[in-house]
């Protein structure tokens, strides 16, 4: 199965997450959406090596994944520092500054659950388009372990 596909899979997780931690509906949501979140997270980034060598080669490795990695500076600045803090200033009560729960976050993490979605389509576009170089990759390890000695 292409890695793209597994990334994808991967982010399927995430976005039921951010859905449920936009609802926040239960007393834990904040906790389990974060640990499930991260892991996710986390697995993203384990894949993202072996994805980029697959698709673009060694060559330039450094460069390429450095390029495909650019969601972790978007992410933290122009996601989390600009649109989450506007949008809970926005939903914050003038007197006190405050505001709790998914009053506040809620509608950054359905922004962050649709550009997931929008992100799961685009892997499942990779993972349809890269499947001729995974067949290859395939029948490469199929006809390996054929020659080596019994």
């Amino acid at each position: 199965m292409p890695r793209p596909t597994w990334m994808g899979v991967s982010k399927l997780p995430m976005i039921a997450m951010f859905l449920w931690l936009a609802t926040g509906k239960l007393g834990g949501s904040l906790y389990v959406g974060s640990f499930f979140v991260g892991l996710c997270h986390g697995s993203l980034i384990s894949l993202t090596i072996p994805t980029v060598s697959e698709l673009y080669g060694l060559k330039f490795f450094g460069t390429n994944f450095m390029l495909t990695n650019t969601h972790l500076l978007a992410g933290s600045s122009i996601l989390s520092g600009v649109l989450a803090g506007y949008l809970y200033d926005l939903h914050a009560s003038s007197d006190t500054l405050v505001c709790y729960g998914s009053d506040c976050f809620g509608t950054t993490f359905f922004i962050y659950a649709s550009l997931l979605t929008f992100a799961l389509f685009l892997d499942a576009l990779i993972a349809f388009l890269s499947r001729p170089l995974y067949r290859k990759v395939q029948n490469f390890i199929i006809n390996f372990i054929d020659r080596m000695p019994s």
